[in-house]
């Protein structure tokens, strides 16, 4: 499982820098975007904003097909001193929307969001039920090889 937060711990250093600009989403407000192509993979980032402080992010990645459909694959990190609040959730939430409508738009109409978490995470496997309806699989990760849970559904896009 890559951990979300490392990641996050080197986005408000970039964005304070002036590495990383924010497009405003498209459909939920006060969602910001960064899109780039770390190895040359397509990683959609999305975050809220307080005071200029990313206080939580969701991350969306492309991950192999499943059923012939597209599959993204869902981390979110949430800063320590906001973790309570259902931050990961309303994030991830909205990460889902914007992504969906955008590819909407441009004429996909259902997806996959996969979700992997450790089996020692309970507040992000409470995360990942609130978000996917269907029983997760347990598995071994793919990159750590511990015990996790595969959350996956079926997501119709709406424009």
């Amino acid at each position: 499982m890559t951990d979300p937060m490392e990641g996050f711990i080197t986005f408000q250093p970039a964005l304070d820098a002036g590495e990383i600009t924010l497009l405003p989403g498209i459909v939920v407000p006060n969602v910001w975007v960064f899109m780039d192509e770390p190895n040359g993979q397509k990683r959609w980032t999305y975050v809220r904003l307080e005071n200029n402080i990313a206080t939580c992010m969701a991350v969306l990645t492309p991950a192999e097909p499943y059923e012939g459909k597209h599959v993204f694959q869902l981390g979110y990190a949430v800063l320590e001193h906001f973790r309570g609040q259902g931050k990961a959730k309303d994030i991830s939430r909205a990460a889902i929307t914007e992504l969906t409508t955008g590819f909407a738009k441009n004429g996909l109409n259902s997806l996959y969001i996969e979700i992997v978490v450790g089996r020692d995470n309970p507040a992000s496997i409470a995360v990942a039920q609130s978000l996917v309806k269907v029983k997760p699989k347990e598995i071994s990760d793919k990159i750590s090889g511990l015990p996790a849970l595969q959350f996956m559904q079926i997501i119709e896009t709406k424009f």
